[in-house]
């Protein structure tokens, strides 16, 4: 495919009534999401090869502020242990040896991205744009699963032009299968909310009422998108 993705439309800061940065989980196991796991082209192969092939640069936060080295990007993820061998003339000889196995990617199904919404005063709409994404994986220390974390981010900015020309698939009619640019630019995603702008810069999550309710957290995080909703209806008659 030699498709370019479609230019966002001007939006001047003159313009914008109301700004919000909020972070989202993709998971991609949940039925609206599963197009991007299509075994012939999944999204996180797309990611990972070209952060790989320098077409993307990684960072190693969504603040973008410190990119990683060409050199370093293979390594991330790895699981690292000690296994023995027979290394002697007879079997009770024993060596160390070190044993690193790369990331496995066909494990990874969780995507974080960072958005902005801003209402565009002069359109009177709620604007979305997508900043930046990471795919999550699951670090093994000693033996131990840790909690979830980002194995790099990239600007999504950046990514554009490779996802314009790789498709995500429909298997009800291939001839309506869009490339996976418009597929985040028509939010065809399902996905919920994990932070949004507070005093204490701190996700759902972490914050002291959430901490051990998942249920909890959840519902918070569908009251923040009915915000969303709500906030562009108020802004109309602004």
């Amino acid at each position: 495919m030699t498709a370019k993705p479609v230019a966002y439309e001007p939006l001047r800061a003159a313009d914008v009534a109301f700004q919000w940065t909020v972070e989202r989980i993709i998971d991609t196991r949940e039925r609206q999401n599963l197009a991007l796991n299509w075994p012939k082209n999944p999204l996180r192969n797309v990611l990972y090869q070209a952060v790989l092939t320098g077409q993307v640069p990684a960072y190693r936060n969504n603040e973008f502020s410190e990119v990683i080295p060409d050199t370093a990007i293979a390594g991330i993820g790895e699981y690292c242990h000690l296994e023995q061998y027979v290394c002697g003339d007879d079997e009770f000889t024993l060596c160390d040896t070190m044993i690193c196995d790369p990331l496995d990617l066909e494990k990874l199904y969780k995507w974080k991205i960072v958005e902005q919404w801003y209402f565009d005063s002069k359109q009177s709409r709620m604007v979305p744009r997508i900043i930046g994404l990471a795919l999550m994986y699951r670090p093994i220390v000693a033996g131990l699963e840790l909690p979830e974390t980002t194995v790099f981010w990239v600007k999504y900015e950046d990514l554009r032009p490779t996802l314009a020309q790789n498709l995500v698939i429909n298997p009800a009619n291939q001839a309506s299968s869009v490339s996976m640019d418009h597929f985040f630019q028509a939010r065809l995603f399902s996905s919920y909310i994990i932070k949004y702008p507070n005093v204490h810069d701190l996700s759902i999550g972490d914050m002291e009422e959430y901490a051990d309710n998942n249920t909890a957290a959840l519902l918070h995080a569908e009251r923040m998108k009915q915000k969303l909703m709500e906030t562009e209806h108020d802004l109309w008659e602004f």
